[in-house]
């Protein structure tokens, strides 16, 4: 009789099963053995946090246990994403409330999964600023109103960075409180906000863009100039928008050039 047979094991862990059977009219016999696993995978994970700022990474830790060694550590992110390793990270790119399920894997082929229902993804803060002018002569003071706003979040502005043209910084906590700045040379420069909020996401940076000029004044005219003879004084003048001349102080013309 072939038979089967059966044996209850009260613990985890790798057996050997051998089979051995017998031919007594011939007097041969044969053997076999197989190996089988029972195993126990009970998956488990901590983040570094239970939100975080989108842009930012986000560190997936096992805790995971095994009666075996652990293979493979696999974690599904909630919005179509995957990520893997020991520990893990991961970076948004869309805000929203995602579900994390990690699924792990020892290496005899036994998997458990453990699920994070909830991880907040915020939206950074949008930085604004609006200069109260873009062109100027030097030296011209601007002021910069703050239009700074949250992205839906619900988490309140903190502070907002200024960085100037010549490379200084200032630091202010009030939106509605103006900011100045004089330029006092000539040139394109740039003035940059970047605003975080009490969560500690950061915005992109928001740029002014400044253009300080100066006319310079110059005409040609030749130095003797006869009785009753018509002159020009031609204008070699850069950087204007409109031109006066005078003659002993008195305006005879707005034209560019000037004939007589």
């Amino acid at each position: 009789d072939a038979g089967n047979s059966s044996h209850n094991y009260s613990t985890y862990g790798t057996y050997t099963v051998e089979q051995v059977i017998y031919n007594y009219t011939t007097g041969c016999e044969d053997s076999t053995t197989q190996t089988f696993h029972i195993s126990q995978t009970i998956a488990g994970f901590a983040l570094s946090n239970d939100s975080v700022c989108v842009g930012s990474p986000l560190t997936l830790t096992s805790n995971s246990t095994s009666t075996h060694p652990f293979g493979t550590f696999s974690y599904d992110m909630g919005n179509g994403g995957s990520t893997s390793g020991l520990p893990a990270s991961y970076t948004y790119s869309t805000p929203g409330a995602y579900n994390i399920t990690l699924t792990a894997t020892n290496n005899v082929g036994c998997s458990g999964t453990s699920v994070f229902n909830g991880l907040d993804a915020l939206a950074r803060p949008i930085a604004a600023i609006t200069p109260s002018a873009t062109t100027g002569c030097a030296p011209i003071t601007v002021n910069y109103t703050n239009s700074s706003t949250s992205t839906g979040n619900g988490v309140p502005l903190a502070s907002f960075l200024w960085t100037f043209p010549n490379s200084t910084t200032q630091t202010t906590t009030n939106a509605g409180v103006p900011t100045s700045y004089t330029f006092n040379t000539q040139g394109n420069f740039t003035t940059t906000l970047v605003t975080t909020d009490q969560f500690g996401c950061v915005s992109n940076p928001a740029t002014a863009n400044m253009v300080i000029t100066k006319p310079t004044a110059a005409f040609t005219l030749d130095s003797v100039v006869c009785d009753e003879e018509v002159f020009t004084a031609v204008n070699g003048s850069a950087g204007g928008t409109s031109y006066q001349w005078l003659l002993d102080g008195q305006n005879v013309s707005v034209s560019t050039d000037y004939t007589s």
